[in-house]
């Protein structure tokens, strides 16, 4: 055990030094990911297969911290990939929006609030029974639903006062305006499918099963309902701080073809602005507590995935095309 620690101790080095060759040691590591990661391979040569792919894994892994200043990348889960089967398995570029147009989101009224009463730091997941659990979307392009289902979960949370997981596999099934896991749909489709049905069975009566399967809503026993969505409006740093502070977590789009081995920390300069992914922001931090101000991301691969299942992204506007869009769903009070 103790050798295992230090050979991955000499990897992160080099990983973060940029400074990958590789190695015998390389092996040895190998094995430690499959028992890490549970992974089995049908054969031999499967396994040697994925042991190259790994080696490459850490190749890029060395290249991309020699040119981020916070070094963020690691092995991850994904490491038995190469860069094209995980784009095919976890990210695709998001569908035009099927909401017809007298239903466009309008925009969030934000001139009731002062930039100077914002928080420095905040995050929904500090204030008790607003945030639920980070969820795994497994083989499924359901990035969007998820995004708008943990969006709508905060919001009926902090208006009124019930935290409960809502049920995801109700959109991919029941929204015919969408495509469910094979062609995806937009978090407005989401979000405006919620409004026209009336809302969202609770997890437990409509579970999450990663594939597509034919719409059994009965009895239909909606949970949440939302009375509408909002854009905020101009997306920018300051726009989406006052949102966020004084709303709810807010529902994004992004381009996130660079996390395949993200591992913690602050992620600055590697995203392209291809839609491909759906998050949640639940927070920010203007500080340098983190080296750098930043967004709080929650994504939906998992905890194993990142910082518990959070990314923590540099705050700079449309840093990985976010800022291209930002949305919520609203309750009136």
């Amino acid at each position: 055990m103790l050798t295992i620690c230090l050979l991955l101790l000499a990897n992160h080095l080099r990983l973060v030094e940029g400074q990958r060759a590789s190695s015998p040691d390389d092996w040895d590591l190998f094995n430690d990911y499959i028992t890490t990661y549970g992974r089995h391979y049908a054969t031999q040569s499967e396994k040697l297969y994925r042991f190259k792919v790994f080696q490459e894994s850490l190749n890029r892994i060395a290249s991309l911290n020699s040119e981020d200043l916070y070094q963020p990348y690691g092995v991850t889960m994904f490491c038995d990939l190469t860069e094209s089967e995980f784009l095919e398995r976890y990210l695709r570029d998001l569908p035009d929006s099927s909401t017809p147009a007298d239903e466009t989101p309008s925009f969030a009224d934000l001139s009731m609030y002062r930039v100077e009463d914002l928080a420095r730091t905040f995050d929904w997941r500090n204030v008790p029974n607003r945030v639920t659990p980070v969820k795994d979307q497994g083989l499924c392009d359901s990035s969007w639903a998820f995004s708008a289902v943990e969006n709508i979960e905060s919001v009926w949370a902090i208006e009124k006062r019930s935290l409960v997981n809502l049920s995801v596999q109700q959109i991919l099934d029941c929204d015919v305006l969408s495509h469910g896991c094979s062609g995806g749909g937009t978090i407005e489709d989401a979000f405006d499918y919620v409004f026209r049905i009336g809302g969202l069975e609770r997890e437990e009566n409509y579970r999450y099963v990663a594939k597509d399967q034919q719409c059994s809503p009965d009895p239909f026993n909606p949970y949440a309902s939302i009375d509408g969505f909002e854009r905020v409006p101009i997306p920018n740093d300051t726009a989406m701080m006052l949102y966020l502070y004084n709303n709810a977590p807010l529902s994004i789009c992004l381009d996130a073809t660079s996390w395949q081995f993200y591992r913690g920390g602050v992620m600055t300069n590697r995203c392209g602005v291809s839609l491909n992914h759906c998050v949640l922001i639940t927070g920010y931090d203007s500080t340098l507590t983190r080296s750098a101000p930043n967004w709080i991301v929650r994504n939906s691969w998992g905890t194993n995935w990142g910082e518990n299942g959070y990314i923590y992204l540099d705050m700079s506007d449309g840093e990985c095309g976010f800022a291209t869009e930002a949305i919520s769903a609203y309750i009136l009070k």
